[in-house]
Order: C-alpha cells, then structure tokens, then sequence
C-alpha cells in the first residue's frame, strides 16, 4: 500500500503525537508514505528519539505513485491533490457535532476516520454519511506509559496527589479541579494537586501568565488554610512525562470535551485511577468498572474567548461536570485508595490493547474497503 500524507509530526500537541504514531505504526507495517508535513499547523519542534527522526525524514523524501490516496490531516486547506486520487481525511472534535463549516469539505472526502464513536455516532447525526465514516480504535505507547519505571522527585508534594496536565484552553476546565479541590480538602488533609501545564508556550513569560491565572481561580476560595496546589510549566519529553505519571496517586481531568483524550489514556496505561466527565470520546473506554466517571450536563458553548479562537465550535455543546460529583470522587480517592488501584489494575489491563498498531491495521482496512467499495453514485435530480 502506499500513501501520500499531509501531517503535522514534529510538535508537541495530542493531534501531532496522534499523527506521528499513527503513521510510524504504518510505515512498520510496510506501508510506503510519501509525508508531506504540516507545519502550518505548529512550527514548534518537540525532541524527538534520532531513530523516529530519522524514519520520518526518510518518510518526507519517500516518493509514492501520485494517485495513491492522499490523507489529509483535519481538514482540507488547499493540499496539492491528484485528481484522480482517492482521498482520506482524519480527523476529530470535541463538541456534540460536526462543526457546520467543515461539512462541505468533508462531504468530498471519499473517506472520513474519527477517533471515537463518540465523534463517529454524533458526526451521523449531524449529516455525514454512515457509508464515509468510520471510528479507529484508540491508542496509546504502553512501553513508554507504564507503571514501571523511573520517577521523579517532587521535592515540595505532601501527602496523597493528584494530578491534571494539559495545555490551558477554556475546554480543558482545569477550573474545574481547583473548584472541586480547594473547598474539599485543607492543609491537614496533607493533599498535594499539581499542575502540568502551558499557556500560549514554554517560555517565562508563558509560564508566569499560566501560574497567575491558576493561582487568581484559586484565590476566589480564598480558604484560611487551603491545600497544597503545585504548578510546573517547563516543556518536557515524553520520557519525562512518564515518569511524571507514576509519580503522582491519581489523575483528574475535567475536560468539558474530547474527541480522543490522550492524556487519559497515558494516565491509565501508567496505572494511575482516573478521574474524568461522563460525556467525550473518553466515554467510549472509561467505565464505572476501571474509573470515577463524575456527571455532567451539556449546555451551548458560550465562552466569548473560546469561539473567538475556534469559530467551529458555534452553536455547539459540550459538558460541565458537576462540582459536587467531582469534590465526591476526589475525596473517595483519596479515602479508599486500595479501591481505586484495582480500578487502576482493570483499565491497566485493557489499555494495554489499545495499541498503535491496532489502530494501524483499522486504518490499512478502512482504505482497503474504501477502494473495494467506492461511495455510491447519487442520480441527478430530474
């Protein structure tokens, strides 16, 4: 099989690690990819292992037949496509539909792959044609995300800790986790939240910006003797990011919406419990059985700074986790650990499935049978 991709790889975002896996996991397989990087989407470079450079490079100097299916990464934005080549978009959002901007395009597209069912089953319902579209199986590098390994030392935690990671866009909520932690907990509970996190970048000034605005929501509690909340803002390997997760107790992240939730998976294959919403693509491996599902409600997006930087989202919902329910699951945690690790054991042995490979052979099949049986010609209207 050959393929000709347009792919964001070298960065340090979830859609760029996504990218990078997903076709290091084909090329494996012996799947010839032409790689066309995207680098409109992110310019910054996260360090990489010389060996996935070095195949990656060599995937960018690779030259393919022109009319192999050209994947597109998203979204169609211009790509130089054959005309007489088939073509692929993956892609994934974090509301409760397809976003009205992006459906004309996609309806060009001869096949469309998602992450979730959750993005699958609410894409149909916003009209894109079941016969187009299809889930792949989530993934995660359960090598590198384990409960074995080396740790760091957070010299300054106490106590039972929580952890919540991610960049800080109005969607993710971190909100959410100091309303819940703050007036639940106090100094004596010797609970410690941390914080790793960006805003905007990794430079001081980016790190500083994200400290004042966590430390300004955690002061709207203004408790007498609050917890212990941490905050580490420095760019760092994956490597590093492991040995993060097994340093800490359980993760808590209070997404109001995923279409993947990557920082979810890697929590579980490190074998921590997880704290998460009820409502995302995180919905389709999360359960009562292997986490703490907290319950939302879902209401219109109505953040002014959020869809002025993503107008896709207008008219769309997403989730609000309930802070009691959240408070709840953080102080349950906390008081019936042993509990929450053969949770943790439960998820720790199903995410060790969830594989890059296995989303690789979904991916090769789906193409397989997008060429086999090519969408249906629709009769003109007489």
């Amino acid at each position: 099989m050959e393929l000709i991709v347009y792919a964001p790889v070298f960065g340090q975002s979830g859609f760029e690690h996504l990218s990078r896996e997903l076709f290091l996991a084909l090329d494996q397989m012996g799947v010839n990819i032409e790689l066309r990087p995207a680098e409109e989407f992110n310019r910054e470079r996260v360090g990489l292992r010389e060996n996935v450079l070095t195949r990656l490079n060599r995937m960018i100097n690779t030259r393919v037949n022109p009319i192999a299916p050209h994947v597109i990464y998203q979204l169609p934005r211009g790509q130089r496509i054959h005309p007489d080549a088939p073509t692929i978009c993956y892609t994934l959002f974090e509301t409760d539909r397809c976003p009205i901007s992006w459906k004309a395009s996609l309806l060009e597209m001869d096949r469309i792959f998602v992450f979730s069912e959750f993005n699958r089953k609410s894409w149909i319902d916003s009209g894109i044609p079941d016969h187009k579209i299809a889930a792949l199986p989530p993934a995660v590098d359960s090598f590198m995300y384990d409960p074995d390994g080396p740790r760091l030392e957070v010299k300054n935690k106490r106590g039972f800790t929580f952890l919540c990671s991610g960049d800080f866009p109005e969607r993710k909520h971190f909100e959410a986790a100091i309303e819940a932690f703050v007036p639940e907990f106090t100094d004596a509970d010797q609970v410690t939240l941390i914080f790793k996190c960006h805003y905007g970048g990794f430079i001081k000034r980016n790190r500083r910006d994200c400290f004042l605005r966590l430390r300004d929501i955690a002061l709207r509690f203004n408790k007498k003797n609050p917890p212990r909340i941490l905050f580490w803002g420095d760019k760092v390997s994956d490597f590093a990011m492991a040995s993060l997760y097994r340093s800490f107790d359980c993760f808590v992240l209070a997404s109001r919406g995923e279409g993947l939730g990557m920082q979810y998976l890697e929590a579980m294959a490190s074998g921590m419990p997880v704290i998460a919403p009820d409502w995302g693509a995180q919905a389709d491996y999360l359960t009562y059985d292997n986490s703490f599902p907290v319950k939302t409600s879902l209401y219109q997006i109505d953040d002014p700074n959020y869809i002025g930087k993503c107008l896709q989202a207008l008219n769309s919902k997403w989730c609000q986790v309930s802070i009691d329910d959240l408070r709840d699951a953080m102080r349950y945690v906390r008081n019936n650990y042993a509990e929450a690790q053969d949770k943790a054991q439960k998820a720790l042995g199903q995410v060790r499935d969830m594989t890059w490979n296995r989303m690789a052979i979904a991916f090769i099949k789906g193409v397989i049978t997008m060429q086999r049986n090519p969408a249906p010609v629709q009769e003109a209207a007489a």
